[in-house]
């Protein structure tokens, strides 16, 4: 997930906590005592918070997960650059031979 869609899920909970209120307030037909405004505005702080630790933690998982991909990506590619090596100077490569005997045998 990006950057913009959490901002646009916290806006979207935001905006759903404020149509609550606001039709809380409709349906009482009064408005709410200074003490709820401070519960609700509390709420709303701690949400926030919450909104935004998930969204740190995810970035952090998405830059770990990329890492390890990165990592995995380098291995192959340095495997592929030995075996390119061995083929341009005509050596054995006893990685391919097995694999093609491998393979010989899966189709008997």
């Amino acid at each position: 997930m990006s950057n913009d869609d959490n901002q646009d899920r916290e806006r979207d909970v935001r905006d759903r906590i404020g149509n609550f209120m606001k039709a809380d307030e409709r349906a009482e037909g009064k408005q709410a005592a200074d003490e709820e405004l401070q519960t609700l505005r509390l709420a709303v702080g701690r949400l926030d918070e919450v909104l935004a630790d998930n969204a740190a933690e995810e970035q952090v998982q998405r830059k770990r997960a990329a890492e390890q991909e990165i990592q995995v990506l380098r291995a192959a590619a340095a495997r592929l650059d030995r075996l390119l090596t061995a083929i341009a100077r005509n050596e054995a490569i006893p990685e391919l031979t097995r694999w093609f005997q491998t393979k010989n045998e899966m189709t008997k």
